[in-house]
Formats: C-alpha cells, sequence, structure tokens
C-alpha cells in the first residue's frame, strides 16, 4: 500500500509512549533478574515485617525466569540463588518460615559474600542486591556496649573497601540499603557510629560507575513494607529502561 500511493507509513509519535518494538502497545519482556535479598534477622520485633515484605515482592514483581537468594545478616544462605519458576513454591515456603531470630551483625561481610556470588551470574541478568540493616557491624571489634578492638574503626574501614572493590568489578549492579537504623532504636552514642553512618553512605555512592546505589530509610515499622515497594519501583524502572 506504501508503495502504490507513494506514502510513508507509521506508527503514533514516539513521544506518545509507542515504540516500533512495542507493536500493538505490547511492552516487551524486562530483562530477567538476579536478586538476593539479605535480611537483619537479629531484631525480632519487626522481624515478621520485613519477612512479609520481602515476600510481597518474590510473588508480585519476580517473574518466573528471575533468579533469587535469600541471605541472612551474620548467618549465611537462607536459600542460595537459584530459579525461581523451578522452585517456587519451596522458595515461597522458605521466605514464609523465616521469622526466625538469628544471625550476627556482621554487614560488611554478608555484603561481600552476596556481592562476589553476583559478581559470578552472567551478565544477561539484572543484578540486585537488597540489604535491610541497622549499618551496625559487631565483626569488626565492637558489640553492643562499644569497641572491643581499639582498631575496630580502621578495620571496619578496610571491610567496607572490600565489599566497595567488589562492587566496583561486578557489572549491572543495583545495591539496595533499606536502612532500619531507626526502628532498631540503636544507640547512636556509640563509639563507631559515626564511622558506621559514613560507610554505609560510602558504600551506596561508590558502587560503580555502571552500577546503581540507592539508600532507603525505613523509620518506624509501617514503612518497611513501603521501603520494599520502592525497591519493586526501581526494579521495574530499571527494567523498562534496560
Amino acid at each position: 500500500a506504501s508503495e502504490r500511493l507513494g506514502l510513508s507509513l507509521s506508527g503514533p509519535p514516539t513521544h506518545w509512549g509507542w515504540h516500533p518494538e512495542t507493536l500493538f502497545g505490547i511492552e516487551p519482556k524486562r530483562k530477567d533478574m538476579a536478586v538476593i535479598f539479605l535480611i537483619d534477622r537479629t531484631f525480632e520485633k519487626f522481624l515478621q515485617q520485613v519477612v512479609d515484605a520481602v515476600l510481597k515482592v518474590y510473588d508480585k514483581y519476580l517473574e518466573d525466569d528471575d533468579l533469587v537468594g535469600y541471605y541472612g545478616l551474620g548467618d549465611g544462605w537462607i536459600f542460595d540463588v537459584q530459579s525461581k519458576g523451578e522452585n517456587d513454591v519451596k522458595l515461597r515456603k522458605t521466605i514464609k518460615s523465616s521469622v526466625k531470630k538469628v544471625g550476627d551483625p556482621n554487614v560488611y561481610s554478608s555484603l561481600e559474600t552476596c556481592v562476589d556470588y553476583l559478581s559470578n551470574v552472567d551478565d544477561k541478568y539484572s543484578k540486585w542486591l537488597v540489604a535491610l540493616t541497622d549499618t551496625a557491624d559487631f565483626e569488626c571489634g565492637a558489640n553492643n556496649d562499644g569497641v572491643t578492638d581499639e582498631r575496630a574503626a580502621e578495620k571496619a574501614e578496610a571491610a567496607a573497601g572490600r565489599v566497595i572493590k567488589a562492587m566496583q568489578r561486578t557489572a549491572g549492579l543495583n545495591f539496595v540499603i533499606i536502612d532500619a537504623s531507626e526502628i532498631g532504636n540503636f544507640n547512636t552514642e556509640h563509639a563507631l557510629w559515626p564511622t558506621w553512618r559514613k560507610l554505609a553512605k560510602q558504600l551506596i555512592d561508590n558502587v560503580g560507575a555502571a552500577n546503581h546505589g540507592l539508600s532507603i530509610q525505613a523509620a518506624d515499622e509501617e514503612q518497611i513494607d513501603e521501603a520494599f515497594e520502592k525497591v519493586a519501583g526501581a526494579m521495574i524502572s530499571a527494567g523498562a529502561a534496560g
């Protein structure tokens, strides 16, 4: 028809949201994701809300072709990274039953383990590490009462530095900290509190030039679900863009 009439046919203008690759308004499938949820299970007070929020994202926003892993801060893999579609019922049951107070506030080593795993995932996946923590790390020489090692701040900075290096060599990483320090009501007079806050910011700011970092505050228990919804929104936006 275009040849007979001498006309150039095209779809609606692109500012209407139409593109040739989305013929008939059908959106192309988003990029598959590899997602690790890293959660702090040391705070029993709001753990149920955290697990419910993880489960909601898992149910509503992760697709069968996505990879998903679940890691407990200072504890280890609740389940390792695997296909959602192949193990959906089992994984969902494991998430739902994970409301157990366990683990230790070992923030940097837990982050490094998860980032190292994602660094070996095929780059065809959009890689996500979603960490809920109050940002306090006891592994470098501290406890609730104070510092147990005079080099604790130095060790924490070195540990965070290792995480940053791991993130920067991981292509396509999206790193999210859901900061639950206000809910946990941690002692802000702790000698290492300024160090932990500074390092949390550095982790987000130095995730890597081609990567993305996002910090979300959860100031009370009601904001936990909202924070995970924001993560889901970021996932949707990234999937539409890439």
